[in-house]
């Protein structure tokens, strides 16, 4: 009846001390510690409890395997959102840049057409006509100005920022 590593070993397994280890089996630890040393059998109600524990330890151990698969469904389900979240997130980054570069342009030519009505204002024939441009170039200096662009610009800077977060994360998976 030499059994002293193994039922030490079922402590352990446990992650228990002797003295628990009785408590749970409604022993006392001088019944268990003989148990142990192989110089006793445990009560027939002890060993029901013993392999009911191990039962449910065994069983709990093949669900930890289980949810290791679902962590890794879980980690693949992670990196398909950070994918997903780079490609949306370029796409905002082109329109974004698209949209600066209009306004700019749009900016520009609104200065032009302001130096223009005033090239037309001199003159005697076209007043009304640099009246019209003015109007016109101002609002759109006003729509487009370069508040405006350094404001789309910080955007584009946060979109970059957040990229390289993205990427960041899908390198740790």
């Amino acid at each position: 009846m030499k059994k002293n590593k193994e039922e030490k070993a079922l402590r352990d397994y446990f992650g228990i001390t002797q003295d628990d280890m009785a408590m749970l089996l409604q022993v006392t630890r001088s019944q268990y510690s003989l148990f142990e040393l192989g110089k006793r059998s445990l009560p027939s109600k002890a060993t029901i409890q013993l392999a009911e524990m191990l039962s449910y330890i065994q069983e709990a151990t093949l669900n930890t395997k289980l949810s290791v698969k679902t962590l890794k469904e879980q980690t693949a389900a992670k990196q398909k959102f950070w994918e997903e979240e780079l490609i949306v997130n370029t796409h905002k980054q082109n329109a974004l840049e698209n949209k600066i570069k209009r306004i700019s342009k749009k900016y520009e030519a609104a200065k032009a057409v302001l130096h223009l009505a005033n090239y037309l204002e001199k003159s005697k024939n076209h007043k009304d006509l640099a009246t019209i441009y003015r109007s016109q170039a101002l609002r759109d200096i006003e729509k487009n100005n370069e508040r405006v662009q350094e404001k789309l610009n910080m955007q584009l800077k946060n979109l970059s920022f957040y990229e390289q977060q993205i990427q960041k994360a899908l390198k740790e998976l």
